[in-house]
């Protein structure tokens, strides 16, 4: 079943911050890709239900320094790809906490 899905890869997926609300509910979820210039620090917010997640890739998305403080709800993170954000030092500071 999709509830017990332990890895997604998903680029250009329409309406992102939305869809982010379905997939905070694949709370099995330890590798999330989401190469998604559609998600916001809105929709990162959204996927903070997934507490179980060790790999995050935001690579490309439109998550800000601001949206960083939203990581710290991802207990069990051990990597984050951050290629191509517009996050610079304020959101560094955010995920050293």
């Amino acid at each position: 079943a999709l509830g017990e899905l332990g890895s997604l890869n998903w680029e250009s997926l329409r309406n992102a911050d939305m869809e982010a609300e379905h997939l905070a509910k694949l709370t099995a979820l330890h590798t999330l890709h989401l190469k998604q210039p559609d998600l916001s620090d809105a929709g990162l917010a959204r996927l903070t239900a997934l507490k179980g997640l060790n790999h995050l890739n935001l690579e490309f998305s439109g998550v800000t320094d601001e949206g960083c403080r939203h990581l710290t709800a991802f207990p069990q993170l051990r990597s984050l790809v951050l290629t191509d954000t517009a996050i610079g030092e304020a959101g560094l500071a955010h995920i050293g906490q």
